[in-house]
């Protein structure tokens, strides 16, 4: 009899078959996972290739809405795409409409040269956000940058860098010169372009090296600033170290000439209406190691804060002995501005430093102002004198502090009666004139008419005073009062409450004597007199 003898799995081959299976599982899951994942990802950016077709079509057909500028970008969004046709319904992964995200999605075009565009798309549906390009800005290393420059100006200097993108084309770059004005300017907005080479075109370049000539620079403190493009729309720009700029040479022995004012000449005129040029000569001491030159201007003009300055110029490291040196400083039109120049040196002992304020020099180009006074103010028969009176008080001053005008001319057979003259035209020291303001003045040198008297009892006696009346005009400054007297030898005397052109008058006394009656007007012109024959006796 045989005995059939059958052995079953050990306990421990059963374990490591159930291991085994369990870790093709976790690798199945995880691989169907990732699978499934990058179907997602690839769903939203052919979404994304499609919306990029569409924004450059739509782009192509309305070219105005393209970037002007090189640098600027310009968006049209999903839903404008859609409601122009240029794109249908887009859904997201699970084929749900995107219409919460259709106004935030959208295709944008950014101008890379004078010429060429490049496009991207943004796609943000159910959570997600892809963008197209992905790629890197370009890299730009500075090979040769010079610190410190030192030359007569016939030297030049090359500052030089590379640009270079292994990745994509190059299509445009840049680079521009900042005056950064003093030595501790960071901050970019404060500095002033003193050459900007504008976008400079390329075709399609993997690398450029290029070189910069520094030359024909004033003293002071420079950067320069280099950018790219590549043909992904992607911006690289590098800013440079500061380079400082002395034009002089540090072995030249330093002078001093102690002149009244020592630092610059400029005439002998300290008020000026034209652009002045300041001379710092050559100097003749050497204990001055280097100086600086800082220039300040104060706004004087009618109703400027006079209080503060701003610095103008500073121009740093200079060498007295190499003088003399030549400055500018433009007029700015119709300003008053006052300069100082100080001069700040250095001695050979560094811990040694003095400083010089220039006599005050000023720009004037705000003219005076002109009050007009006369001597009379109402109606005259005499000549009419104008004074025009000049004030510059925080210009250059007053050439003439007063003017004159004497106005002879009558204008009684004018109209109207008031006429308009001005005095004249008043300077200041620099030559700025003001024309004085027009003033009214009334000349009156023609009488009132003779009066005509009527006297109903001219010649004939009677026992009592009794009225008589008379008539006068005078059509430029009018008739101002009436005046009697007593005959030919006798004084002129007003009458009281005397109409204007009558008069109604009781004669003045008893007695036999010819009665005298004149009218006057506002100008003091009497008329000729007439006389009429009075008699009253008991």
């Amino acid at each position: 009899m045989k005995t059939c003898n059958k052995k079953g799995f050990t306990m421990v081959e059963l374990l490591a078959v159930i291991s085994i299976i369990a870790i093709l599982a976790i690798i199945a899951i995880t691989s169907i996972a990732k699978i499934l994942s990058t179907t997602e990802e690839e769903y939203y950016k052919k979404q994304e290739n499609l919306m990029l077709v569409a924004g450059k079509d739509y782009f192509n057909d309305n070219p105005s809405k393209k970037p002007q500028d090189i640098g600027e970008e310009t968006c049209v969004s999903l839903d404008a795409l859609y409601k122009n046709n240029y794109i249908g319904q887009v859904k997201d992964y699970n084929k749900n409409d995107c219409d919460m995200a259709i106004t935030s999605s959208g295709v944008c075009a950014k101008k890379i040269t004078t010429k060429k565009y490049t496009y991207y798309s943004y796609l943000k549906c159910a959570g997600t956000e892809y963008i197209e390009s992905t790629a890197n800005p370009p890299t730009i290393t500075i090979i040769k940058s010079p610190t410190f420059v030192e030359t007569d100006n016939s030297d030049t200097h090359d500052f030089t860098y590379q640009v270079e993108d292994t990745e994509n084309n190059l299509v445009s770059y840049r680079y521009i010169i900042y005056d950064t004005v003093i030595s501790n300017a960071s901050i970019e907005a404060d500095f002033e372009i003193k050459k900007d080479s504008g976008w400079i075109q390329l075709d399609g370049v993997k690398k450029i090296k290029k070189t910069i000539t520094i030359k024909d620079l004033l003293p002071g403190y420079y950067k320069i600033k280099i950018q790219a493009y590549n043909d992904q729309g992607k911006l690289a720009e590098t800013m440079s170290n500061q380079i400082t700029i002395d034009p002089y040479d540090t072995d030249e022995v330093i002078q001093v000439n102690l002149s009244p004012d020592p630092y610059f000449t400029k005439g002998t005129n300290l008020w000026y209406n034209s652009d002045v040029t300041i001379t710092v000569p050559k100097q003749t001491m050497s204990d001055i190691k280097s100086f600086d030159i800082v220039i300040t201007q104060t706004d004087n003009s009618v109703g400027a804060d006079r209080t503060k300055s701003v610095e103008l110029y500073n121009w740093t490291h200079l060498r007295p002995a190499n003088g003399p040196y030549t400055f500018n400083v433009s007029k700015v039109n119709g300003k008053n501005y006052r300069y100082q120049v100080l001069i700040k040196y250095t001695l050979d002992v560094m811990t040694q430093n003095k400083n010089y304020t220039s006599t005050t020099f000023n720009i004037d180009l705000e003219a005076p102002t002109c009050t007009t006074t006369k001597d009379i103010t109402t109606w005259t028969n005499q000549d009419v004198t104008y004074t025009g009176t000049c004030n510059d008080s925080w210009g250059s001053g007053c050439k003439s502090k007063t003017i004159t005008s004497i106005k002879t001319e009558d204008t009684s057979a004018a109209q109207p009666y008031c006429r308009y003259t001005t005095p004249g035209v008043v300077f200041d020291n620099t030559g700025n004139m003001t024309t004085c303001p027009v003033s009214c003045y009334k000349k009156d040198s023609v009488a009132p008419t003779k009066p005509v008297i009527d006297n109903p009892y001219s010649g004939v006696t009677q026992t009592a005073r009794y009225n008589i009346t008379a008539t006068s005009s005078d059509p430029l400054s009018k008739i101002a009062k009436w005046q009697y007297k007593k005959g030919s030898s006798g004084t002129w005397t007003d009458i009281s409450s005397s109409a204007v052109n009558s008069l109604n008058y009781k004669v003045p006394s008893t007695g036999n004597y010819t009665l005298y009656l004149r009218a006057c007007d506002n100008a003091g012109n009497c008329s000729s007199a007439t006389s009429t024959s009075i008699k009253i006796g008991s």
